[in-house]
């Protein structure tokens, strides 16, 4: 359990890292199932916010401002993660690869629940991806001026409902790579690219995207 606390990493007086292995806020690598990491601040972060690895774990109630690469980073085929109620701004900003430029990121596993969450700005890549994570659930999140697409699951069989997308530099909902996916009750106010205006927003060209 992590709690009430406050990182700084001091970004303007530090030297900034492309390694994607070291410098996170917090870095749990080894298989930390059932962590709680809540009400936390955490920022000015040339790196990372939080990284972890472990099945059944929750990341709720979380402030996250000036993060350079994910805010919010679950790996290594973690199962069954709760990432609700966080309050994320200017993360995923310097790189444009998976991962470090999402603002939250999963990456294998699966059945994760990515909800309720207020992200401003941010996100090189995505606001929210998860990438080869079946059976996650990313609902009620509300993402405003993405630097590029809002919503890219990358995985099969997401519900992605009720999630409000404003002013998002391309796509909000992209399913590209993704099949059986649920798309329901999702709110797009404004996307600012070419392509995403040409279809409204969302972008499934070459899928099995069901629902509306």
């Amino acid at each position: 359990i992590l709690r009430d606390m406050r990182l700084n990493g001091n970004r303007a007086k530090q030297q900034s890292s492309d390694n994607w292995t070291s410098m996170w806020a917090v870095d749990i690598e080894t298989n930390a199932a059932n962590a709680l990491y809540e009400n936390l601040t955490i920022e000015n972060m040339w790196s990372g916010g939080i990284r972890h690895v472990g099945d059944n774990s929750k990341i709720i109630n979380n402030t996250f401002r000036n993060i350079s690469w994910a805010a919010i980073s679950i790996s290594d085929a973690s199962f069954g993660v709760e990432i609700s109620h966080n309050n994320i701004f200017d993360s995923g900003t310097m790189f444009k690869d998976g991962g470090r430029g999402d603002s939250i990121t999963t990456y294998r596993g699966g059945n994760h629940k990515i909800s309720y969450n207020y992200i401003e700005r941010g996100g090189k890549v995505e606001q929210i991806g998860a990438w080869k994570s079946p059976n996650t659930e990313i609902s009620n999140n509300t993402l405003v001026d993405g630097l590029f697409m809002g919503i890219a699951p990358y995985s099969d069989d997401a519900i992605i409902k009720g999630n409000t997308v404003k002013n998002s530099a391309e796509n909000a909902i992209d399913l590209r790579g993704a099949n059986n996916n649920l798309v329901q009750g999702n709110i797009i106010d404004t996307v600012k690219g070419t392509t995403s205006k040409s279809n409204g927003g969302f972008e499934h060209t070459g899928i099995n995207a069901n629902g509306d």
